[in-house]
């Protein structure tokens, strides 16, 4: 029980930004795998981890009885799915937010847990910055008195990671992708940290959600700026589904 864990990263590119966190855990957590569909990012990967196994094929790596555990930080759109095809496999779970893109996919993912027994958790680091690890430490002294309303927020343009040089989408762009959500699409980055400061799951709980979203007029813009003339996504029509989902 007292032996690592024996952790394998789906989706490298990304996924190494763990890099730091896992050379301070390692006397908890041990790198065995990663899996990524792009070779030139397994090869830098087997650069600097060259005892870690590298893999283009999810099914195999889950096959293996060397892992204990997987984080997942491919595209939003698979993280549910990866992570319930894990469990079943027999995997623990560290997911990357967000962690499922329907509701259907949400009882999916709560279902398998408990008939495996197995732990999920996903991943909000934003609940982890100092600055919001701050204010709950605070909340939690009394500073504030009685938490009565809370606001948060995250902003971020995206827009310079919605094309690759190549010229070509990136997977934010794609339509399942941008369609995961109907107003923000990492809204637990706002809601988490929220959250922990009122004591949500702890001592209450949500009872209702309201989301309101205006529609997104920018992502053609900015592929008219950025892309040559011709290009099939330097119009409009290209980006006409991104005017009934948030950016």
């Amino acid at each position: 029980m007292n032996d690592p864990i024996r952790l394998a990263v789906v989706g490298a590119h990304r996924g190494g930004s763990f890099g730091a966190a896992l050379d301070a855990f390692a006397h908890k957590i041990r790198l065995v795998a990663v899996c990524d569909l792009d070779d030139r990012v397994l090869n830098r990967w087997a650069e600097t981890h060259p005892d870690v196994r590298t893999t283009t094929s999810y099914d195999s790596l889950l096959d293996d009885p060397g892992v204990d555990a997987v984080l997942i930080a491919t595209p939003m759109m698979l993280h549910a799915r990866q992570a319930v095809q894990a469990m079943n496999a027999g995997k623990h779970v560290l997911s990357e937010v967000i962690a499922a893109t329907t509701l259907e996919e949400c009882w999916e993912l709560v279902e398998t847990v408990e008939r495996t027994g197995l732990t999920y958790m996903m991943a909000e680091n934003y609940c982890y910055r100092r600055e919001t690890m701050m204010v709950k430490h605070m909340a939690e002294l009394g500073v504030f008195g009685d938490l009565t309303f809370a606001e948060g927020a995250y902003i971020h343009d995206t827009r310079d990671l919605l094309i690759k040089n190549t010229g070509e989408r990136a997977w934010r762009a794609f339509r399942e992708a941008s369609q995961t959500s109907r107003s923000n699409t990492y809204p637990t980055h706002s809601l988490g940290p929220v959250s922990q400061w009122l004591g949500i799951t702890r001592s209450d709980r949500f009872l209702r959600t309201t989301t309101f979203v205006t529609k997104s007029v920018s992502r053609h813009e900015w592929a008219m700026s950025v892309l040559p003339e011709g290009h099939h996504d330097a119009n409009p029509e290209a980006w006409a589904h991104a005017a009934d989902s948030a950016s």
